[in-house]
């Protein structure tokens, strides 16, 4: 009788059956959390965490030596990618946003702590429109502090250096940026009873030699131009407003 030998199993089937197994199907799994936390590892903020997951599975399931150990090789490079790449890439994010809210800080910061003896033009270097915007916010924060006095003593103040010892910060009635210059603003308490669109103050001359930025009886702030600016005092409710100014910056 002719004995038949025995047929051998090809390589891919002892690959199959070997990653059938227990043990290495565990491995696999390793490998595979390996390449998704390497993965996760290049997103910002997130990176940190889960590169060093990525290496810790990656390294464990090399050390099983796992047939298929592409992945865990995979999640190796890129969760240390992620703890060189990520740190850096969140930095500068928070950098941008940093910088993005420069202005905002400026104005809470500065503008509302009693420094006005502090050079910020040095500290917070200022665009024109960036000035210009402060200002305007400075304006609105002027006739807020108006009413709350107007609301305490039932009248308006007749200088804006009364506010000042309300708590309104000196650098509030200063030129952004340019703190040397003094006081930016012109003001004229108007009449209770006076018309909504009635000038009470505006930026003194010299701020910017276009327009100004004027606040009205009704708390509305408006940059106007020079010509606009020269037609509102020529109304007859500004004409109080118009020669007191007139008289303060001359002809």
């Amino acid at each position: 009788m002719t004995s038949i030998p025995p047929i051998q199993p090809t390589a891919y089937q002892q690959q199959t059956a070997t990653a059938l197994q227990p043990g290495h199907q565990k491995s696999a799994r390793l490998s595979i959390a390996a390449l998704v936390m390497g993965i996760i590892a290049l997103i910002p903020f997130l990176g940190l965490l889960f590169a060093l997951l990525g290496l810790i599975f990656g390294i464990i399931a090399l050390a099983k030596k796992h047939p298929k150990s592409g992945l865990a090789i995979t999640g190796i490079v890129l969760s240390g990618l992620g703890l060189l790449i990520t740190p850096a890439t969140s930095a500068g994010i928070l950098l941008h946003s940093y910088c993005e809210s420069s202005v905002s800080t400026y104005q809470s910061d500065c503008f509302l702590d009693e420094c006005s003896t502090v050079d910020v033009s040095v500290a917070c270097e200022l665009t024109v429109e960036q000035a210009r915007g402060i200002s305007m916010t400075n304006l609105n924060r002027i006739h807020k502090a108006i009413k709350m006095h107007d609301a305490e003593y039932d009248q308006y103040p007749q200088q804006l250096s009364q506010l000042i010892e309300e708590d309104l910060g000196k650098g509030t009635l200063n030129y952004p940026g340019k703190w040397e210059l003094g006081v930016a603003y012109f003001y004229l308490a108007p009449a209770k009873d006076a018309p909504a669109e009635t000038i009470m103050a505006c930026e003194k001359a010299g701020f910017d030699e276009n327009d100004r930025n004027v606040l009205s009886a009704d708390g509305s702030v408006q940059r106007i131009t020079n010509d606009e600016f020269a037609e509102a005092l020529a109304k007859p409710h500004n004409a109080k407003f118009a020669k007191a100014l007139k008289r303060a910056e001359g002809p």
